[in-house]
Formats: structure tokens, sequence, C-alpha cells
């Protein structure tokens, strides 16, 4: 590792490939890097991790690889070397400071905003480490991040938030706040169980009309008893009405009885 991905030379060597000098970097060394330390943990130790930050993001031989992986298709190397590097912080097996992570999940973060996600794990594919990553990125940025993996993965997790529209009425909450115009809560609830002729009569109210919860009531009420009233007379009336014929043809018999006699 330290005389090749660590070695300057060999860095502007990659450089001087273009896009697959930058690929073969983030696939065939950052990747396997992950691929031995979940398979072979004992063979990856932190100051591999540290090492890779130092070099790529930091630039610490100052040969201008941070820009270089940052520019053009380079992009899409510099989200996948930064998302792997978040991906094994979450999973705890490296572990730096909190200033650190700041720096990697911002480039992270700059770079999706910049170009969309790659098409590696760390950038589209894991849910649950981008959304612990975003405790990481700062404010400015993180609306707009977050509409890119919205857009990639539909994840509503990630979905923006709706503006609110001060022109577009507001549902109520309140208990016994009007729900519509001139209808109370309390007047909805009851229609809700009433029969369809209740309901006209609470639809035939005025919309603008601001009558209190009692006098609409009051409106409702007579309807309902005297729709009560019809609904249980009618069928007292027709049964006395059964017995009455039954009672005539009864006595139509006897009479006709009486005189063949």
């Amino acid at each position: 590792m330290r005389t090749r991905y660590f070695n300057p030379e060999w860095i502007q060597a990659m450089m001087n490939e273009g896009y697959s000098g930058a690929r073969y970097i983030s696939n065939k060394f950052v990747s396997y890097l992950w691929g031995w330390q979940v398979t072979s943990p004992a063979t990856v130790e932190n100051w591999m991790w540290d090492e890779v930050v130092n070099t790529y993001i930091k630039d610490q031989y100052n040969i201008g690889v941070d820009e270089w992986l940052s520019s053009g298709n380079n992009a899409y190397s510099m989200t996948s070397i930064t998302g792997t590097l978040l991906t094994a912080a979450y999973n705890g097996y490296w572990q730096t400071d909190q200033a650190t992570l700041r720096m990697v999940a911002n480039t992270w973060a700059k770079m999706i905003i910049e170009n969309g996600v790659a098409c590696c794990d760390c950038s589209c594919g894991n849910i649950a480490m981008m959304e612990w990553v975003t405790q990481y990125i700062n404010p400015d940025l993180l609306a707009q991040v977050k509409s890119q993996i919205y857009t990639a993965t539909g994840y509503e997790g990630f979905a923006p938030s709706t503006p609110v529209n001060p022109n577009q009425p507001v549902q109520p909450t309140q208990p016994g706040q009007p729900s519509e115009p001139g209808q109370s809560e309390e007047s909805a609830s009851s229609n809700a169980g009433s029969t369809p002729g209740e309901l006209q009569v609470s639809a035939a109210t005025t919309p603008g009309d601001e009558g209190s919860q009692s006098s609409q009531a009051h409106e409702i009420n007579p309807v309902n008893q005297q729709s009560s009233s019809q609904n249980t007379g009618m069928p007292i009336v027709a049964t006395l009405a059964v017995i009455a014929l039954v009672c005539l043809l009864a006595v139509g018999y006897f009479y006709r009885g009486r005189k063949q006699i």
C-alpha cells in the first residue's frame, strides 16, 4: 500500500490515465479495501482508512488529486471513495473524529449534488447508511442531497418537505373548530351517521352561515324526530289496517253462513 496506493508517483501516473485511472483508484483499491475489511477484518487496520482520507481527499502530497477526482466524470469515483469511507465508519470498522466525518460527508454530498448519485451502494443502495450520514452534512447542502437521493431511490425518508401554501385552507385539528364553512364538527359527525334525508337538510345550510352549534342542532333535530315518528308510525297504521280487514272478512263470512242456514 505504501509503494503503490499511497505513493504520489503512482497516483500521478493514474492521473495521467484520465477516467480509467480514477476508476482504478476507486474500484480496484478503495472498494477492494472494503472487501478485505468485511471478509478478513484483521488484514485491514484503521490507519489505512486514515491514509485514504489524507492522500485522496486532503491531498497531503499537494499533487491536485482531490481536485482531479472531483472534476468531470472522475467525480463518480470521488463519490464512491467518500461513500465507502462513510460505510466503513457507519459499520464501526473505521474509527475517526467528528471533524473528519463531516469533511468526508460534505465532500460526498457535494459530489452527489453536482453530478447525481453513483452506481455504487454507497450513494444509492445503502439507505440506512445514507440516513445516518445526514447528521454530518451541512444544513445548506442537506436539502439538495436529499432531493438527489430521493430522485434516484424514491425513498420517502428523503422526500423534500412540501412548502405550506398560505392561500390553501388548512384542515382543522382542534375539536369544536368548523370543518367546513357554516358547519361544526359536531353537526358533521352527527350527519355521518344520519340518513340521506338528514344529510340533505344539513347540505342545504348556507355556506356562509355562521350560526352556533346549538342552533344548527335545533335545526336538524326536528327533522330527526319527524323522520323517526314517521318511520315508527307507518308500520302501526299498516298493522291496524290489516287487522281491520281481517275482522271485516270474518264478519262477512259469519253473516253469510247464517243466511244459508
